[in-house]
């Protein structure tokens, strides 16, 4: 069944006759209803992100290795060592 034969109703026990006009209505809920699936789709895509190689990703200079050098967690970066906010809200 498609989408014009579901809004006019073919296909099942309909009692009157179907005008133009309920014609013409289907045809435009048809296509309102296919426009909103489209827009879901749309919304729904996942951001692409682009894949380095991991060779880009390294750096030549053995200084800039910090993996084995322990985080600050002292930093005044507003959350303390409980993930609560230290910040107050001025409202």
């Amino acid at each position: 069944m498609t989408l014009l034969q579901m809004y006019i109703g073919e296909g099942k026990e309909k009692k009157g006759v179907v005008t133009q006009k309920m014609k013409m209505m289907a045809k435009m809920m048809a296509l309102n209803h296919l426009m909103c699936l489209e827009m879901r789709m749309i919304e729904r895509k996942e951001p692409t992100f682009k894949i380095l190689p991991t060779t880009m990703l390294q750096s030549d200079d053995p200084e800039s290795e910090h993996e084995d050098e322990p985080i600050d967690t002292d930093q005044e970066d507003g959350i303390d060592d409980n993930g609560q906010s230290r910040r107050s809200v001025d409202i």
